[in-house]
């Protein structure tokens, strides 16, 4: 109870107390702290993820991600169709590639089918786009067509599915050479040539990915289709790169 009693007397002594003005040296000191910790604050506010031009898409296509069934909300991890789409480069819209496959609205069979329906991917819509004679693929087009808006809600603009390659590679995977494809459709051999090669890498990928997501069907599916696409004239090595 002493104890007690001293200490208050010294804290009353204490509050008694008129501490001196700070010297000019002090009051400076201050000052610049003071203004340091604002410069912190407002660097700091200015550096924000949020603040970066880029977040609004980085939030708007995390939302669908987890609207496609990508992401596990909550975990932020790959499901199947994530890891399917994961290595997908060939094309701008591997959400709806993959979202196409697992809901059965790609053709499993016959192959031409099945590696004809990937080419609205690689080839995207343009004016005055030819549709394909196949009836089979013609519906396969405008499921794939109507999956992808409702998928991205009118921003697909820019990558919207085309048609005007179904027919070409489905001539293509049934044994046609590209003097058939140019004469029996309005493509150039030159673009013949490219999109069965940019075909061949998107089904490269594809059985990469099914691989690593352990899907054996498309696995399997993509390394028969790639047998058969892998002829002819878009792979004969280039003599201009020969040594």
């Amino acid at each position: 109870c002493e104890i007690i009693q001293e200490l208050d007397r010294h804290l009353d002594a204490l509050l008694q107390l008129d501490p001196p003005p700070p010297s000019e040296e002090q009051w400076n000191d201050t000052q610049a702290l003071v203004r340091l910790q604002d410069h912190a604050d407002v660097l700091a506010e200015s550096v924000r993820i949020e603040k970066l031009y880029i977040w609004p898409v980085y939030v708007a296509l995390r939302r669908r991600l987890y609207d496609a069934g990508f992401l596990r909300r909550g975990e932020d991890t790959l499901t199947l169709a994530g890891r399917l789409g994961a290595g997908l480069l060939a094309t701008e819209d591997p959400i709806t590639l993959v979202a196409a496959w697992t809901s059965n609205v790609l053709p499993r069979a016959p192959l031409s089918h099945f590696v004809a329906s990937l080419t609205p991917f690689l080839a995207p819509w343009r004016a005055g786009q030819e549709p394909s004679s196949d009836a089979l693929l013609q519906q396969t087009y405008a499921r794939l067509c109507q999956m992808q808006h409702e998928i991205w809600k009118g921003d697909e603009v820019d990558f919207k599915v085309g048609s005007w390659m179904l027919e070409p590679m489905r001539l293509w995977m049934e044994g046609a050479s590209v003097r058939q494809l140019t004469e029996e459709t309005d493509i150039s051999v030159g673009h013949a040539c490219k999109e069965i090669q940019r075909t061949g890498e998107l089904l490269r990928q594809m059985e990469a990915s099914a691989e690593f997501a352990g899907d054996e069907k498309l696995r399997a599916l993509c390394a028969a289709a790639r047998a058969r696409l892998m002829r002819g004239l878009p792979f004969v090595p280039s003599l201009y790169l020969r040594a």
